[in-house]
């Protein structure tokens, strides 16, 4: 698909949530394949961007293409609060080469929950890069078993880090950026 996605206006919850995913035959192997379903955009915000409460994407291979003007992510999402994503078994990638702030693999604000595994992320700007906001508490982010390469900027960016949430990162390989990874309050 070459069609930009927003998934917006509908009612969320735990047990009412939007899931994202390919059929078997259309899902990579682990490696980009252009045999397989890809969603590769130049849109200004992103390739896919999330405003809902509860989603959760798996399997896919999605691309930004756009190398001036706006963010250029792969995946954007934002809310303000009660969000809860789970992104597994992705390849994001910003072939696009967009060098601002919040362009990368997957950017984004206002996170409650956010599982983030298996996900191979490379040509970004910053692969990986939350706003987490230091009077979240109730934050939980938990990044697992990601591969991330050649971050352009940073490989795992956590901004306005919050000394009261709850952080999980364990077994992610971040190779080839110029910082790997970057807490800052």
């Amino acid at each position: 698909d070459t069609t930009a996605v927003e998934i917006d206006g509908w009612t969320t919850g735990p047990g009412n949530y939007i899931r994202v995913f390919t059929t078997d035959p259309a899902r990579h192997d682990g490696r980009w394949s252009y045999d397989k379903y890809r969603l590769v955009t130049d849109n200004y915000y992103a390739s896919l961007e999330i405003k809902e409460n509860v989603v959760q994407f798996d399997g896919l291979q999605i691309d930004n293409t756009r190398s001036s003007d706006g963010s250029g992510a792969a995946v954007r999402f934002s809310n303000s609060s009660n969000f809860y994503l789970t992104v597994s078994n992705n390849i994001l990638v910003q072939s696009g080469g967009r060098n601002e702030m919040y362009s990368g693999g997957i950017c984004g604000a206002g996170v409650s929950t956010f599982n983030f595994y298996n996900n191979i992320i490379y040509d970004c700007y910053n692969c990986i890069n939350i706003f987490v906001g230091t009077t979240n508490s109730e934050l939980n982010i938990n990044l697992f078993n990601n591969t991330i390469y050649n971050a352009n900027n940073i490989g795992i960016r956590l901004e306005e880090y919050s000394s009261t949430a709850r952080y999980r990162i364990k077994n992610n390989i971040v190779e080839g950026s110029g910082t790997n990874y970057s807490f800052t309050n």
